[in-house]
C-alpha cells in the first residue's frame, strides 16, 4: 500500500526532528566543556583550558557531521515539505551556535597561554554568564524534545528561551561595564569582551533556534 503525501511529510519530519536532537546532544556536549573551561579560566589553569579546547574540537566535527547528514536527508526528501525552510533555519541557528561556543574556548585557550586572565572583579560576573548558556540552552534542548510529545508544552518551553535570553543579555551589560572599567591592559580587556560577545552570540542563537522551532510548532496547533 502506497504513503499518502501526508503519511510521507509526517515520516520526513519525524527523521528531521530526531537528527536535530541529536545535534542539540552535541551541542550540550560543547556547552559543558566550554563551561568547564570557562571554570579553568577563571582559576587560572592554563592546561586545562588546552585540554578542553581539544575536546570540543572533536565534538564540532562529530556536529558538523550530524549538520551534514540533517542537510543530505533534507535535500532527498524536502522538495515537497511545507515547514522545509523552518526546520534549515533550525538546523543553520544550532551549527551557529556550535561556532561560537567553539570561537569562545578558542580565545579562552588563547588567553591562557597567554596568561591573560580575568580581574578578579568580574569572575563573578562571568560565572553566571556561563549559568544563563546552561540555563538557556536548557530550555532550548526541553523544547525541542517537547515538539514530539506535546506542541503546546514545546510553545511554551519556548517562551522560557526567550526570558533565560534577556537574562544573560543582562549579565552581558554589567560585565562588559565592569571588564571596560577594570585597571587591566587594553589588549586583556580585548581579549575578554571578546570571549564575552562569543558567549553571548552563541545564546543569541539559541533564541533564534526557539523562534523557528515556535513556528514550526504553531503551525501545527492551528
Amino acid at each position: 500500500m502506497s504513503l499518502t503525501p501526508e503519511s510521507i511529510e509526517t515520516i520526513a519530519n519525524q527523521k528531521i526532528l530526531s537528527l536535530i536532537q541529536d545535534h542539540v546532544r552535541k551541542i550540550g556536549e560543547q556547552i559543558r566543556e566550554l563551561i568547564a573551561a570557562i571554570d579553568r579560566f577563571l582559576n587560572h589553569s592554563k592546561e586545562d583550558t588546552k585540554i578542553i579546547y581539544s575536546k570540543l574540537k572533536k565534538l564540532d566535527l562529530e556536529a558538523k557531521e550530524l549538520k551534514k547528514q540533517l542537510y543530505e536527508y533534507i535535500s532527498k526528501v524536502g522538495l515537497g515539505m511545507i515547514y522545509r525552510e523552518d526546520w534549515v533555519r533550525l538546523a543553520i541557528n544550532l551549527d551557529s551556535m556550535s561556532d561560537y561556543i567553539i570561537s569562545a574556548a578558542y580565545r579562552i585557550c588563547l588567553s591562557s597561554e597567554r596568561e591573560i586572565f580575568p580581574p578578579a572583579e568580574v569572575t563573578s560576573d562571568l560565572r553566571k554568564l556561563a549559568e544563563g548558556v546552561l540555563f538557556t540552552y536548557d530550555a532550548l534542548r526541553d523544547s525541542i524534545f517537547a515538539y514530539s510529545i506535546n506542541i503546546k508544552r514545546a510553545v511554551e518551553l519556548c517562551d522560557k528561551i526567550d526570558v533565560e535570553e534577556e537574562k544573560v543579555d543582562e549579565i552581558r551589560r554589567v560585565l562588559d561595564l565592569k571588564i571596560a572599567e577594570s585597571s587591566i591592559p587594553i589588549v586583556a580587556i580585548l581579549q575578554l569582551r571578546d570571549i564575552v560577545y562569543a558567549i553571548e552570540s552563541a545564546v543569541d542563537h539559541m533564541k533564534k533556534a526557539g523562534d523557528d522551532l515556535r513556528i514550526i510548532a504553531l503551525h501545527r496547533v492551528r
